[in-house]
């Protein structure tokens, strides 16, 4: 898991809605 990285979970949930 990427705590350090909110970037990543960001860019997931974007790719998730899309």
């Amino acid at each position: 898991m990427d705590m350090d990285c909110p970037l990543s979970h960001l860019q997931l949930i974007i790719f998730q809605l899309k």
